[in-house]
């Protein structure tokens, strides 16, 4: 079994990379699969820097792309299969963030042994000892699961973020149709899984837990970041709520929102 892995990298360092630390640690699991780098930094990467990576990286084949311009996650997502060098069993979306070791990989191969029907492979991830994937959604409010067990689970209601999908390669290039490009840098994550559920009747909970920091929640450390992903992720929402009757909806439920957190954090989320 083998892999096409992606990690989009901004304004960081090969070693400042919680995933590319825990990948290079993971290699001997990877045998003939292939790492794509999309970095949208600035500055490119210096050659040494990637000789030194692909010293270090055993059979897992390394791809490294730089685009200054900082491109789009849903424009990364809908070209980055073109950068494969083959065909591969599965697909890995990875944000640069994301702490594991190879047991997920070990995890996923039992997982596909037991059940080989399910397109769509998911860790259990946490942040700040906190389940944040796969969450419960219902209409536009998500609820987190307290506890979880491995195993299939009905896509209706679920949504997931992007960092540790595991994607069947035949399903990612022959039956998903690509990500919106009206979205940036969030929301593909949840428009990922509104297709996926249109033609997957579950997906298959790995028994596994990753680390994964985020920026867009109310614990984040930094409440400026938080406030700048947080207006960038309503836009995705009502993006992604903008047909018909629900784009009136949406918009109350982000005034809600930025009502609410207005008075939480006493700093303006209106602006």
């Amino acid at each position: 079994m083998n892999y096409f892995i992606l990690i989009v990298l901004y304004e960081k360092t090969f070693t400042q990379s919680e995933t590319i630390s825990s990948l290079l640690k993971s290699a001997p699991t990877l045998k003939d699969s292939t790492l794509l780098i999309w970095d949208n930094s600035l500055q490119a990467k210096d050659p040494s820097q990637l000789n030194d990576l692909n010293a270090r990286s055993g059979q897992l084949d390394i791809i490294y792309k730089h685009t200054p311009e900082n491109k789009s996650l849903s424009e990364i997502y809908n070209n980055f299969i073109k950068s494969a060098p083959k065909k591969h069993d599965f697909i890995i979306l990875l944000d640069h963030d994301t702490s594991f070791d190879s047991q997920l990989f070990i995890s996923h191969k039992q997982a596909v042994n037991s059940c080989n029907s399910a397109n769509l492979y998911l860790p259990i991830v946490k942040f700040k000892d906190r389940i944040v994937s796969p969450g419960k959604q219902i209409l536009f409010k998500s609820f987190p699961y307290k506890h979880l067990s491995p195993g299939l689970m009905d896509s209706r209601h679920n949504t997931a973020i992007n960092s540790g999908m595991i994607i069947r390669w035949s399903y990612f290039t022959e039956t998903f149709k690509g990500y919106d490009k009206r979205l940036k840098f969030y929301g593909t994550d949840d428009y990922f899984m509104m297709q996926y559920r249109k033609t997957n009747k579950s997906f298959y909970l790995l028994d596994y837990t990753i680390e994964h920091d985020l920026t867009c929640d109310p614990e984040a450390d930094d409440i400026y970041k938080f406030r700048s992903s947080f207006q960038e992720a309503q836009k995705s929402f009502l993006i992604l709520h903008s047909n018909g009757r629900t784009l009136s909806m949406a918009g109350l439920v982000v005034f809600i929102r930025r009502l609410k957190h207005t008075i939480k954090f006493k700093v303006n989320f209106f602006s």
